[in-house]
């Protein structure tokens, strides 16, 4: 597996229909593999929606696997769950709907393998959706395997 290089407090895009698919286990899925920055203890990770409207709107769930030096797994993370008051989510300013999440890094970490979880494709997720002029509303999305994932590191 090959990992990209990424600047540190930089987004950067990445389209998961364009990414390499691979077995995670049970389910296969794409991913995206990433040489962490030096000092970074932290990374956001952006799920954009899928879908011109957010009715029939869908997203991916990001889990992580995270690497040494040796490019051993040292654990395997996923987002906080906040399914109860429902997933927090806003839209930037060209109007795209995401879904934010941060992941604190171990010391050792040095690789950092994402990818999503495709057991829960077709599952509906509660989203708490914050209009950009004002308001917010429950609404019920459908996670997929293809979207468009953005990372920073901190």
């Amino acid at each position: 597996m090959d990992f990209e290089k990424q600047p540190r407090k930089q987004q950067i895009k990445y389209d998961l229909k364009k990414q390499s698919v691979r077995s995670f286990g049970s389910f296969n899925s794409p991913f995206v593999a990433i040489e962490k920055p030096e000092n970074s203890r932290f990374v956001q990770v952006f799920s954009y929606a899928n879908g011109l409207f957010v009715n029939n709107a869908t997203f991916v769930y990001p889990l992580l696997q995270v690497y040494d030096s040796e490019k051993k797994l040292i654990s395997s993370l996923k987002p906080y769950e906040a399914w109860n008051s429902g997933l927090p989510t806003t839209l930037d300013m060209q109007g795209n709907l995401f879904y934010k999440t941060q992941f604190t890094l171990p010391q050792n970490a040095t690789y950092l393998v994402f990818y999503v979880d495709s057991s829960l494709v077709g599952e509906p997720v509660r989203i708490n959706w914050l209009s950009n002029v004002g308001g917010s509303e429950y609404k019920t999305l459908r996670f997929t395997n293809y979207s468009e994932l953005g990372i920073t590191f901190l």
